[in-house]
């Protein structure tokens, strides 16, 4: 439950930190947090881009188009 990748348009993802709980209908933010490019990411989101480094907890993942 780091956080939720989604596509908000032909091409373009957006990554924000936790996920929606569905029992409670709330937003629950990660415990650890989630990092592109070393800048913390809020449940408010970023739009990815190709190169970014996505950090989660000890793994670190490069989007490449």
């Amino acid at each position: 439950r780091h956080c939720s990748i989604e596509q908000v348009g032909k091409g373009y993802w957006q990554i924000r930190d936790g996920q929606w709980d569905v029992e409670n209908r709330m937003w629950k933010d990660s415990m650890n947090g989630t990092y592109v490019n070393s800048d913390s990411v809020t449940q408010n989101g970023r739009l990815l881009k190709s190169g970014d480094i996505i950090t989660l907890g000890d793994v670190k993942l490069k989007l490449e188009s």
